[in-house]
């Protein structure tokens, strides 16, 4: 005799099924809340992200076969992207990519997995999953698309292809909400090749759109910022001490563009004064350090800067720079000191010692300081002081090397180079300074 199931067992087991796939609908459903929830803001809420992402991943692990797990797997992509989390987002999208190639999810995941690549500077990536992403965008999307692509080649480094593409975007969609984004962008790609006129007109025409008024201090930098490259001092002047509304954390900027301004106007205590609030930057210190010795020729005083500017970061770019300029002071003090100190040894010995020392301080103004109009003066201190020494040749050819390559007076360096061939006939600078007089001739 056969033993009948008791009929609620079926039921049970229905029910549990029912159950189960309404717990996972509820896990997926609350992870997509959480992702929504998360983007309201202009900037993400990270705590649910997470939450958004812990949803997805169980989905995933307890559910792989659900009809949910490719979206999820983008979600979490997404969720990754906007957490700044770049290589878990590259992995999620090319699982989605890899395991569900017809997923509609594919053309948004190779879009955000090109933004992905860009903001970890891996250029050629970007390029190759936008140009995937270009297969399957939609109308809607291809201005983004394009967008981000323009933006890769400045990433790259390949300013003419920018600009390129800037100018045929524009010709596509001449009405673009990225229309001032482009145009800084272009306005980038100018500066790096040295087109600031140009550059500017560009920024220019970004300033008078209204699309996103947030760029409006970025662009107006970047507008002074070339304003000083093309040395129209007085104009960038101008435009530093109007900008308003200066966010804290570009403060010390701003002032270090006007000191600059105020020392390529003469105008080197103002500059200095400029700078005085922002003694614990090492940038503000470095450039405090600069005006003492090239405006004032305060030596000294410049390197108490430089020492300052080293000590809060020996090791960066301006603390190596730091460094360097200090010692070099220091070294020229010692050549300033050796050159009257003529107490200790004989007097042809002395003669040769403060010879080479004042020809070294000559090359040190000249190789190192980039002073040649100091140089010129402490070489001719040698043909004067030192007429019959081994250096004054070299002196003498050095004048002429400084006005004819740095200063660009022929006559000068004419003038120097004869009396090189003339007063030191037999050295190998009298042969050198013959083949520039044919030259200049």
């Amino acid at each position: 005799m056969s033993i009948k199931k008791p009929r609620y067992s079926l039921l049970l087991t229905a029910y549990c099924l029912l159950f189960t796939g309404c717990l996972y609908y509820n896990t997926f459903y609350n992870a997509k809340d959480y992702y929504k929830k998360a983007m309201v803001s202009a900037t993400p809420n990270k705590e649910l992200l997470t939450k958004s992402i812990q949803k997805c991943e169980r989905i995933i692990e307890y559910h792989p076969k659900s009809k949910y797990v490719p979206e999820a797997l983008f979600i979490m992509g997404k969720a990754f992207f906007y957490q700044e989390e770049y290589s878990h987002a590259q992995r999620k999208f090319n699982e989605l990519i890899e395991y569900y190639p017809k997923s509609k999810f594919i053309g948004e995941a190779y879009f955000i997995l090109g933004k992905t690549y860009a903001r970890q500077e891996s250029f050629s990536e970007a390029e190759a999953s936008f140009a995937m992403a270009k297969k399957f965008s939609k109308k809607k999307r291809k201005q983004e698309l394009f967008f981000e692509i323009i933006n890769a080649y400045l990433g790259r480094g390949d300013f003419v292809t920018t600009i390129q593409e800037v100018d045929g975007y524009l010709e596509r969609f001449p009405k673009t909400r990225f229309k001032q984004e482009v145009l800084i962008i272009k306005g980038n790609a100018l500066d790096s090749l040295g087109q600031f006129e140009k550059a500017l007109s560009c920024y220019n025409n970004a300033l008078g759109l209204i699309s996103q008024d947030s760029r409006r201090f970025d662009i107006l930098m970047m507008i002074g910022n070339d304003l000083l490259v093309l040395s129209r001092n007085e104009q960038a002047l101008t435009h530093f001490l109007e900008l308003e509304n200066i966010p804290a954390d570009v403060e010390e900027e701003v002032a270090i563009k006007l000191a600059e301004c105020h020392r390529r106007l003469g105008q080197g205590e103002i500059a200095i004064k400029t700078l005085k609030e922002f003694e614990k930057s090492q940038e503000a210190l470095y450039k405090t350090g600069e005006i003492y010795e090239e405006e004032f020729t305060n030596l000294d005083t410049a390197r108490v800067y430089y020492d300052k500017a080293r000590e809060l970061s020996p090791s960066s770019e301006i603390g190596k720079k730091a460094l360097e300029r200090s010692s070099r002071i220091g070294k020229l003090k010692e050549y300033r000191e050796g050159r009257t100190d003529s107490t200790t040894t004989e007097e042809n010995e002395v003669a040769k010692q403060l010879a080479k020392t004042q020809f070294l301080l000559a090359e040190l103004y000249f190789l190192e300081f980039n002073k040649p109009d100091q140089a010129i003066k402490e070489h001719k201190k040698v043909l004067e002081n030192f007429k019959d020494s081994e250096y004054a040749p070299k002196s003498c050819y050095a004048i002429a090397y400084i006005y004819e390559n740095i200063k660009k007076d022929k006559e000068m360096a004419s003038t120097f180079y004869k009396k090189t061939l003339e007063e030191f006939p037999e050295t190998i600078y009298a042969k050198e300074a013959e083949i520039a007089i044919k030259r200049l001739e």
